[in-house]
């Protein structure tokens, strides 16, 4: 079956990154720590991108055998119907749970203002837009549900946006408890700035 890899999203995504780090420093004065961050945390987004939505069969030959899948089982609203048998558990629910967590403590170093409640919903609105990405590949571009868009997904990546927010504060804390350092350069420097926020 000839499919789309995601090589393909790599090879788009790190000129279209490495754009993005030479404006801010540029143009927004970021700094070589947050350019850094920057760079690891859009690295993760690629990698969730990657698993969420490749590899994308293109070939249509596929499309008779699915073609007969009534259109309400491209998609699934109802929440927890399979989530913990066990070997869904395995390899869908625990994986989309640790899918969210880097979003939530990573977020705190590149994003401008941050706070928990930016932090959650930024969160919450990239699982969404997965499934959506994914229901939109299906019906627009494959003929066929490659992926499901399950309600499920989003609500497991969502619990993995808190726990790793919630990491993020037991970090945060124990950081401002003790450390006694007062230089703000290089990456600890930017981290103490962070963890200072709130």
């Amino acid at each position: 079956m000839t499919v789309i890899t995601s090589v393909w999203l790599w090879v788009v995504a790190i000129p279209v990154i490495a754009g993005l780090i030479v404006h801010g420093r540029r143009k927004r004065g970021w700094t070589r720590p947050r350019s850094i961050f920057v760079g690891v945390f859009s690295f993760y987004l690629i990698v969730v991108a990657a698993v969420t939505l490749f590899p994308i069969p293109v070939e249509h030959v596929l499309r008779p055998q699915f073609g007969a899948v009534p259109y309400s089982d491209w998609f699934e609203l109802r929440p927890f119907t399979i989530s913990f048998q066990p070997s869904i558990m395995r390899i869908q629910t625990l994986p989309n749970v640790a899918l969210g967590i880097p979003f939530g403590f990573g977020a705190w170093f590149v994003l401008n203002n941050p706070s928990m409640g930016k932090v959650v919903a930024l969160g919450v609105a990239g699982a969404a837009g997965i499934e959506i990405v994914q229901h939109l590949i299906s019906l627009v571009f494959v003929g066929f549900p490659y992926r499901v868009s399950d309600i499920s997904d989003l609500i497991f990546n969502s619990i993995g946006v808190v726990i790793g927010v919630v990491i993020y504060s037991l970090f945060a804390w124990i950081w401002r408890a003790m450390d006694t350092g007062t230089s703000n350069n290089g990456l600890i420097g930017h981290i103490r700035t962070t963890v200072s926020w709130r």
